[in-house]
């Protein structure tokens, strides 16, 4: 049983790629920022989300940072609370989702303010 515990282990190190480093993009003005489409959906890797109270705002920004640092070909992460959501299970609820994008590095003119939306935080590699 531990040579099987030993062989998980390792395939998870393996897959974690080193030397990626995510900087906070810091954005003026409210923080209800969505990605513009220079990004949405050509650049999007992948969602991820979850009810609100699955995580305090701390918590899913580092799995959002976490995930795209396991991503290899994220660039950038943008995540923020969505007031309301149909996209899970029609949900009147709040719901946090997060982006992970890939290709250049983001500036600021990849994102737009967006109603309904709070809490946005951005990560993007540093070049």
């Amino acid at each position: 049983m531990k040579p099987a515990a030993i062989l998980a282990f390792t395939t998870s190190v393996i897959a974690v790629p080193h030397g990626k480093y995510l900087v906070e993009l810091s954005l003026p003005d409210a923080q209800d920022y969505n990605p513009n489409q220079s990004l949405y959906p050509q650049r999007a890797l992948r969602v991820i989300g979850s009810f609100e109270s699955g995580y305090t705002e701390e918590t899913f920004r580092a799995e959002a940072v976490k995930q795209c640092k396991a991503e290899h070909a994220c660039s950038t992460v943008i995540g923020y609370l969505q007031e309301r959501s149909g996209v899970v299970d029609g949900s009147s609820y709040p719901v946090w989702f997060a982006w992970l994008i890939g290709g250049a590095k983001a500036t600021e003119n990849d994102f737009h303010h967006s109603a309904g939306t709070s809490h946005s935080f951005i990560y993007t590699i540093n070049e």
